[in-house]
């Protein structure tokens, strides 16, 4: 194997985990808006923490492992063995792929981990305006701020 394989191989696999990891957020992001939850902060005021969709119960850190966690699981909560909507999955499967193809295209680059940033946001901004007729002045905040910033550092690099 060539050292140029082994290279893009552990990018992709360091990809694969980025876009795991924000599916898994772009998941419970929207779970909680499209519910007129507060994405930050949970009912009682603490920090927002990823829940069953049908008994609310707090997710342990075996289910949160994104992807494999509903694979393993068959789809169903560990606590109440509800269904879990497949559509968790697919969100998740879909930012994996969407960073793979951000990496093939960009490669490990400062352009490559902006896209990784803006676009959850966007996704999601996108999906409530669909779903819910609304533009969440929050999503754009982080979309405009995000923007500045990368402008911002490809004038100071």
């Amino acid at each position: 194997m060539s050292v140029i394989f082994l290279e893009n191989l552990f990018y992709f696999s360091i990809f694969i985990f980025i876009g795991a990891v924000i599916g898994s957020f772009v998941t419970a992001m929207l779970f909680r808006m499209l519910n007129g939850e507060s994405w930050i902060v949970n009912r009682g005021g603490g920090a927002a923490r990823s829940e069953c969709p049908k008994c609310h119960h707090v997710l342990g850190i075996k289910d949160l492992v994104p992807v494999f966690s509903w694979i393993l699981q068959r789809g169903r909560c560990r606590y109440c063995h509800e269904k879990i909507p497949i559509k968790y999955l697919l969100i998740e499967a879909l930012f994996i792929f969407l960073a793979c193809g951000v990496y093939s295209v960009f490669g490990f680059s400062i352009l490559s981990f902006f896209l990784l940033a803006v676009f959850p946001f966007i996704f999601v901004q996108g999906v409530l305006l669909f779903r819910t007729n609304i533009i969440s002045e929050q999503l754009c905040g982080i979309i405009i701020g995000l923007i500045l910033f990368y402008l911002l550092l490809i004038l100071i690099i």
